[in-house]
């Protein structure tokens, strides 16, 4: 019997159930796979109901790493353990260097990420193996590691064969309506799950009858059910939570399509089952993993990562041609079988561990305990105990600041001119409107045959915009974004313009400038009439640091140059105002029905703080049962606290939260109101949006919206943002009179043309090209 110790909690994700799936087959050819949790951290992560004969769990009372690992080093004498899998287990990692000469060490690579590598070349010195299960994890291993190729072995994972063959043997396609699934983690960093409503927006333009069921909790389950609120309403989505094992081929086998939308991954299991199901998955194509595993047009569709308009139309395809669906059907788990069933999985393990054992192992001395080191990634100072989860995990990424950074690939090369380097923490639209001005002027460079670069600091999804790259980072405060900015920096030449947004890019691009790692003139956009740096001492300091780097400051309103200005009289001869500019979806004031019974409130922007939600819906309660609704359209931190207040003010069955909307045009259209109640704007595109729409606004009185709104009372009530009393006045004035609610909307028609976006990029082409040519010294 060859007994092999594999570090894992039971229910982790895709590492348990590797282990689930191999245990049982193992131990019927001699090998007894243990599935070990070892300290008090992993003890609190264990779900008793997947708990089998094989899970261990040692020192679960223990919280030191060098007690953790040397209980399982005992455990291991006594279990006569022959082979350890570490897997992402810091104890018994830790343990490594220290177990028996006798016993062979192997990893396991399943993610293909910086500390999943890391993680797996613990112990390198003595690694009998390196499993990598996709051809993208044992590439990057050898490419950008130095692991000889032939210390590892591509095993992709398996999936049960009898489990879903009842599953594969289900006639598909056999009703009008589509069956569609998803099956995974609810979030979209890795999962990608907010590009479902995209998706589903064109099945409806494409008039696709389908139902979208989604398996899976994670922690933006709740704005995903927001934006997909009204088609719950009517049975086409529905989500039916965490499955268990034996609820996943039911679940399969009543779906014609299987749809992938993650942007990154190791051997995904779900996909896997999906595949084995005979489910035809639709999938992001990812180069190594998705590619190796789906055969394009045979087994299922790849389209590139992010184009949910190709994914759409692929599965209005296979619902006009049900011959096709069910061929691709059948192939899928013909395949599936063939290449990814457990027994294939299994015969390659025993296989593995038949010739480790048959090999002398690694020469190796043990360590002694006397010498025992903590991996920098375990380290952890004794305060950590009493810090939150959420702050734990943000001191962890500033210790990962010391890994080597990442490499960042140059961005081709264009026609020799004027070239622009934009930076930015994210460029995902979500966050805010920076991110759609950066975006709205890059593409506008990019349609003028301008060179222009977008860079974004933070992980997000830029595979539809040409010319842009993400440096990856978890958030724009890691350390290591200076070292990776500094390496994108090489790119930027003498002649080059820098256009940096936001903090804290600016703070990263103020340090490599003061050091000379930056050429080319540098110029900022300030954003925000508010800067809570101002009013702290701390602040002020890091203010008085960064902005002397910046040749220009750009100030997106006067009020916001005003407020810049006041705070630092320095940069009076520095700024220059460039108003906002957005594309006006309008050409001629929109009419809508003065009879009209149930009136539409509209607000758009993020579910945070500064815009002062909790307020607006504090006033919408006041003006009493009325027929009236409140859409806020937006994501972010505040939903759950703002459903909340919503159910305590007795007005949620009127409030809809539609989370990010796509096409904001038509949800003006259908708005009778618009309100923008924030605390602070430093010029407020959503406010331009609906003047443009002829929408009377009712807006905070405020330096950026008042530069917007123009005079009271002519297109907007500007009014007190955090008095709920004056907002409702004003509401119910709006309210009672059609034909005030006309007059105003004209007004702020005609209003919104001052702020066309072509005279905006007209401003920054000019602003570039004198500071190309004359630099700091550009009007």
């Amino acid at each position: 019997m060859i007994r092999v110790a594999f570090g894992s909690v039971p229910k982790d994700g895709g590492t348990f159930t590797f282990y689930r799936n191999l245990r049982l087959p193992l131990l019927e050819n001699g090998i007894d796979l243990r599935c070990v949790s070892v300290g008090a951290e992993q003890a609190d992560l264990v779900e008793p109901a997947f708990v089998d004969d094989g899970c261990v769990l040692l020192a679960e009372g223990v919280h030191g790493l060098k007690r953790q690992a040397r209980i399982f080093c005992d455990w291991c004498a006594e279990a006569d353990i022959d082979v350890v899998f570490g897997v992402n287990s810091p104890a018994i990692l830790s343990a490594l260097p220290h177990l028996p000469e006798k016993v062979r060490v192997m990893a396991r690579c399943a993610n293909g990420f910086e500390e999943g590598y890391r993680l797996t070349l613990m112990g390198q010195e003595r690694l009998a193996k390196i499993v990598a299960l996709v051809p993208r994890l044992r590439d990057d291993l050898i490419a950008n590691y130095g692991v000889d190729s032939k210390s590892i072995a591509l095993i992709p994972n398996g999936a049960s064969v009898t489990r879903f063959q009842k599953a594969a043997e289900t006639p598909r396609g056999r009703d009008e309506r589509l069956e569609l699934a998803f099956l995974g983690r609810l979030e979209h960093t890795q999962k990608g799950v907010f590009h479902l409503p995209p998706i589903l927006d064109r099945l409806d333009e494409l008039d696709v009858p389908y139902r979208l069921t989604i398996a899976g909790k994670g922690k933006h389950e709740a704005e995903l059910r927001t934006s997909l609120a009204e088609r719950m309403g009517d049975r086409r989505v529905r989500f039916v939570g965490t499955l268990s094992p034996t609820q996943i081929p039911a679940f399969l086998g009543s779906s014609d399509v299987f749809l992938f939308t993650s942007h990154f991954e190791g051997c995904p299991n779900a996909l896997l089952e999906a595949m084995m199901a005979g489910t035809v998955p639709v999938s992001w194509l990812l180069p190594g993993i998705t590619d190796f595993l789906i055969d394009d047009e045979r087994t299922g569709l790849l389209y590139k990562a992010g184009d949910t308009m190709a994914m759409a139309e692929a599965v209005s395809v296979l619902h006009r041609d049900r011959k096709r669906l069910v061929e691709m059907s059948g192939a899928v788990a013909r395949v599936a079988r063939q290449r990814f069933s457990n027994e294939v999985c299994t015969q390659a393990y025993v296989n593995l561990f038949g010739e480790a054992m048959r090999a002398a192992p690694p020469v190796w001395t043990p360590i002694s305990w006397s010498d025992f080191r903590v991996d920098p990634m375990f380290q952890s100072h004794p305060v950590a105990r009493l810090v939150p989860p959420k702050l734990r995990s943000h001191v962890k990424s500033i210790v990962a600041g010391l890994r080597p950074t990442r490499r960042v690939d140059p961005l081709p090369a264009a026609a020799k001119g004027l070239r622009v380097h934009q930076i930015i923490n994210s460029i995902d639209l979500t966050q805010g409107g920076a991110e759609r001005i950066a975006r709205r002027l890059h593409q506008e460079m990019r349609h003028r045959n301008i060179d222009a670069r977008l860079v974004a600091l933070q992980d997000c999804d830029v595979s539809d915009i040409d010319g842009a790259i993400s440096l990856g980072l978890k958030n724009p405060y890691d350390p290591r974004a200076v070292l990776r900015l500094g390496q994108y920096a090489k790119q930027i030449e003498t002649g080059d313009v820098v256009h940096v947004h936001l903090f804290p890019t600016s703070a990263h691009v103020s340090l490599l400038a003061r050091t000379g790692k930056i050429r080319g003139s540098i110029v900022f956009t300030e954003h925000n009439s508010s800067n809570r740096r101002r009013s702290h001492p701390l602040g002020n300091l890091i203010d008085r640091n960064i902005y002397p780097a910046f040749q220009k400051v750009i100030a997106i309103s006067k009020g916001v140059e005003r407020e810049l200005v006041d705070a630092r009289p320095s940069l009076f001869d520095r700024t220059v105002v460039i108003q906002n500019g957005c594309p006006l979806h309008f050409s001629e004031p929109l009419v809508r029905d003065p009879g009209k019974t149930r009136l539409k409130i509209v607000s758009v922007g993020r579910l945070v703080p500064a815009k002062n939600f909790s307020t607006a819906l504090r006033a919408v309660a006041q003006l009493g049962p009325q027929q009236i609704s409140y859409t806020i359209a937006g994501s972010g931190p505040e939903l759950d606290a703002l459903q909340t207040l919503s159910r305590e003010l007795g007005i949620a069955d009127r409030v809809t939260f539609a989370g990010h909307v796509d096409d904001v045009p038509a949800l003006l259209r259908s708005a009778d109101i618009f309100l923008i109640p924030s605390l602070w704007e430093g010029f407020g595109l959503a406010a331009v949006e609906a003047m443009n729409a002829s929408l009377p606004l009712i807006a905070s009185d405020v330096a950026g919206l008042r530069d917007v709104a123009g005079t009271d009372e002519q297109a907007a009530f500007l009014i007190d943002s955090v008095d709920a009393g004056a907002i409702a006045d004003r509401l119910q004035q709006l309210v009672s009179d059609a034909s005030l609610r006309a007059q105003m909307g004209r007004n702020g028609f005609e209003r919104s043309k001052v702020f066309d976006y072509k005279q905006w990029v007209t401003s920054h082409l000019e602003l570039y090209h004198n500071l190309a040519e004359h630099g700091a010294n550009a009007a």
